[in-house]
């Protein structure tokens, strides 16, 4: 929390705590001063803020129409409808103010996955240099364990590379001489030589950064509607009151002193108290009755654009899916396959590859037999070998062509294959294992009327077996960061949508998403960029949540439509002589008390 949010939330409880202590107070003059502290203290920062902006924008604006109405009311003796006035404004700043500064966190924590330094190659020397030193074709060595730290391709050396951060896939992908290397991700075998091809500030890593940046800035257009609203509202208000104060005692229609209170009531009661009011408290309350259901929404904007959402997107890996590799079925093709298992387990538990590991767990209750004295060797890139009895075995990748092999491929699986002195004798299938309630999720989400596509880094055939599987409409294969965001602009310019991911590879497409949603589970990146996380990972919350925010947009569309309409009203009275400051301010804080209670509904329906 910064300095400035911390003030004002302390500036708006010392707020709070004056009034309380005023009402209660029968002294006059002491009840004045405690509303007059409760008055400057909870309106110092809206009032700083309308004046600032006054000078910067040359332009009058709401911050200067409150504290004006608040200080009317406190001219003509209505101390505590203006310090009110200012509390509930001052409270909506607040909350705007915690909005813009957990943004920020987003940046910090994905700044923290940029290396910044290199092992540059030199005459023949190394050197430690930072990365914004390096310049294209430049040689870098990048060690075991160590990020690459700007995009390049490998002009010696043989590895593995976890691209996870990016691509959001869990499989980490063989590379040699020759190969690409993207910024950020990490190298995972064996140490290797890349040759810059673009600086640190056009890096992959860096444009996930750029992305998020630039989302971050961009206004939705209710935020654009709404202030050019608040300009014109006012001086419509100002010189509504002015006319008021002055036009009718020139003509004799009233005296002076009728004319110049009229036009005081009418800044009080013009006021946007109750306005302000009607969307404010539906937020909170769909916020808290979301939290206790697992899902955290960090903003109203997020509850408003999700109300309206057409299309969603769905990342895969760890979305749809479980996020890792589960072995499906572990086909053998030679007698003694209780005898073969146990080899398998055995090669197997040497590795940390994801696919081996999946293969170990997988076999965990089978296998009596899990200390066998064997010898194996890596085949970086390809799998694990070993010579049991002087014969050859072999799980991983081979370049065997196999209508059994095919079979499998062609359902969508991931294979290994097991070979004995390079013979194939049997076939294990992989799949990435489907979240429980995703098939029933996407077809409720369907049923309201709303587009699903997916989008992953996986290659188009193992995407659309796993899109045909739950139901979703359309798929968009083989993406990285950059073209997940692209899918999701062009959509953008026809419909609200919104994104559902859980990798690093997902932050700028949850920023750039009218409503981010990530899972809980997910990376820092995606719970810090997303508007709406899923504390625990229940998708089948999200259709839900939609309802939700339609429930509120009818609620504070209420408020919204009851609050003009009283506005309207009073000012109408006023005009006609037919109510009075009291009265006014009656209707004027009933209002706003009603569209409150309104708010509160989302808590209980």
């Amino acid at each position: 929390m910064n300095r400035k949010l911390k003030i004002d939330l302390l500036s708006l409880i010392a707020s709070l705590v004056f009034m309380v202590v005023a009402y209660f107070i029968k002294d006059k003059i002491i009840e004045i001063i405690f509303w007059s502290l409760a008055f400057i203290i909870g309106g110092r920062s809206k009032a700083v803020e309308g004046v600032k902006k006054t000078i910067e924008e040359k332009s009058l604006n709401v911050e200067f129409l409150m504290i004006l109405s608040a200080l009317a009311a406190f001219f003509i003796g209505n101390y505590q409808e203006g310090a009110i006035l200012i509390f509930i404004f001052a409270l909506s700043g607040v909350l705007e103010e915690y909005t813009l500064n957990k943004s920020s966190v987003a940046l910090e924590s994905l700044m923290k996955l940029v290396p910044e330094t290199a092992v540059k190659i030199e005459n023949d020397k190394e050197l430690i240099v930072n990365i914004n030193e390096l310049n294209i074709d430049d040689i870098v060595l990048v060690k075991v364990g160590q990020q690459v730290p700007a995009d390049g391709i490998i002009i010696k050396g043989l590895t593995i590379i976890d691209e996870s951060m990016i691509t959001g896939e869990y499989i980490p992908v063989e590379k040699e001489v020759n190969s690409p290397v993207l910024s950020g991700t990490i190298n995972q075998t064996s140490a290797i030589y890349v040759k810059i091809t673009s600086s640190a500030q056009d890096s992959a890593m860096q444009k996930i950064i750029d992305f998020i940046q630039k989302a971050q800035k961009e206004q939705t257009k209710t935020e654009i509607g709404i202030q050019k609203f608040e300009k014109y509202y006012v001086y419509i208000v100002l010189i509504a009151s002015l006319l008021m104060m002055i036009v009718p005692s020139i003509f004799d229609i009233w005296d002076f002193n009728t004319s110049f209170y009229k036009g005081i009531v009418l800044l009080v009661v013009a006021s946007p108290c109750a306005l302000v009011a009607s969307v404010s408290p539906v937020m909170l309350s769909t916020m808290s009755r979301a939290t206790k259901e697992g899902v955290l929404i960090k903003g109203a904007n997020a509850i408003q654009n999700l109300s309206n959402v057409k299309t969603v997107f769905f990342d895969k890996t760890g979305t749809i899916t479980i996020g890792y590799p589960d072995v499906i079925s572990i086909d053998l093709y030679i007698d003694n396959k209780d005898q073969i298992l146990e080899y398998i387990y055995n090669i197997e538990k040497h590795s940390n590859h994801p696919l081996a590991i999946a293969i170990v767990n997988h076999l965990d209750d089978e296998i009596s037999n899990k200390n066998m004295a064997i010898e194996t060797t890596e085949q970086k890139g390809r799998g694990m070998e070993s010579v049991i009895n002087n014969e050859k075995y072999f799980i991983g990748k081979t370049n065997i062509d196999d209508i059994r092999i095919n079979k499998r491929q062609e359902k969508g699986y991931t294979t290994s294959e097991i070979t004995i002195n390079d013979v194939l004798v049997g076939v294990i299938s992989f799949s990435d294992k489907i979240r429980e309630n995703v098939n029933s999720t996407i077809k409720e989400i369907k049923n309201s009327n709303i587009e699903t596509i997916m989008l992953t880094g996986d290659n188009l055939f193992n995407a659309e077996s796993i899109a045909k599987k739950v139901g979703i409409d359309r798929v968009v294969a083989n993406c990285l960061p950059e073209d997940k965001v692209k899918e999701i602009y062009q959509a953008k310019t026809n419909v609200i949508v919104a994104m559902i991911g859980d990798g690093i590879n997902d932050g700028p497409s949850l920023t750039v998403a009218d409503v981010g949603i990530a899972m809980g589970s997910g990376s820092d990146i995606a719970l810090e960029t997303a508007e709406i996380v899923l504390m625990h990972n229940n998708i089948e919350k999200i259709p839900k949540t939609i309802k939700l925010s339609k429930k509120a947009k009818r609620i504070y569309t209420q408020n919204i439509i009851f609050s003009i309409t009283i506005i309207i009203f009073l000012i109408f009275m006023n005009v006609l002589g037919l109510i009075k400051l009291p009265l006014g301010v009656l209707f004027h804080e009933g209002s706003t008390i009603l569209v409150i209670l309104n708010g509160l509904r989302m808590l209980i329906d």
